[in-house]
């Protein structure tokens, strides 16, 4: 237990310097000059994040709209019921036989096949907030750039018109703490500042995984 505090405060406390300068900005998309570590994603992330790349697909996909309908198809299960597990990350190719699974999990596989398509899409992790139809908490969706727009897709949405969100409508109802980008850089972003100090406030540490579905 005392190693375990040792390491939250040696990693927290870096952040927590940034934080005056952050709520100068006051942009919680802002992107942080720290690259956190992988287990920082979450409990669940345990392997490298190339690691949810080795394999082949099976699942052959030509377009956003393929990957999109493909995942109207799979359902939205909590690592709870499907693991007995708090958190846990499913490989994109067992995914995609069981096609069940959390956020993370779809967010996983379509960061994946939207890579193969050539695009740069952002894995990213972080908070859903009021205003939304679900309810605020830890949350994973995916970042990118399609035909010179800027796209939030929500993957575990199964409704189609809930899926792929101009980024400018709604920047505001996420708070991005991680996320890591076509090339396996990762990020922090100013959302996590913002949650270190509404932990403080709170005299709470944070919670750095779990998951919420959309409703469809």
């Amino acid at each position: 237990m005392i190693a375990k505090r040792l390491l939250y405060f040696r990693l927290t406390l870096p952040l927590a310097r940034l934080a005056s300068k952050y709520h100068e900005e006051d942009d919680v998309w802002a992107k942080i000059p720290i690259r956190p570590i992988a287990g920082l994603f979450g409990p669940g992330c345990t392997e490298e994040l190339k690691w949810y790349f080795n394999g082949d697909s099976s699942v052959q996909t030509k377009s956003v709209a393929q990957i999109c309908r493909w995942l109207r198809g799979c359902s939205y299960v909590s690592d709870e019921d499907l693991f007995q597990r708090d958190d846990f990350w499913q490989h994109p190719c067992t995914f995609e036989e069981v096609r069940r699974g959390d956020c993370e999990d779809h967010a996983l596989w379509a960061w994946r096949k939207l890579l193969d398509l050539g695009l740069e899409p952002e894995f990213v992790v972080g908070e859903c907030k009021e205003g939304w139809p679900l309810p605020v908490g830890m949350h994973a969706w995916i970042r990118f750039d399609f035909r010179g727009r800027d796209y939030i897709l929500e993957s575990v949405s199964k409704d189609r018109a809930r899926m792929l969100l101009p980024f400018k409508l709604f920047r505001d109802t996420y708070t991005p703490h991680f996320s890591v980008d076509s090339e396996l850089r990762t990020h922090m972003y100013g959302g996590f500042i913002h949650h270190l100090i509404t932990r403080d406030h709170k005299g709470k540490r944070p919670r750095v995984s779990a998951s919420v579905p959309i409703p469809s």
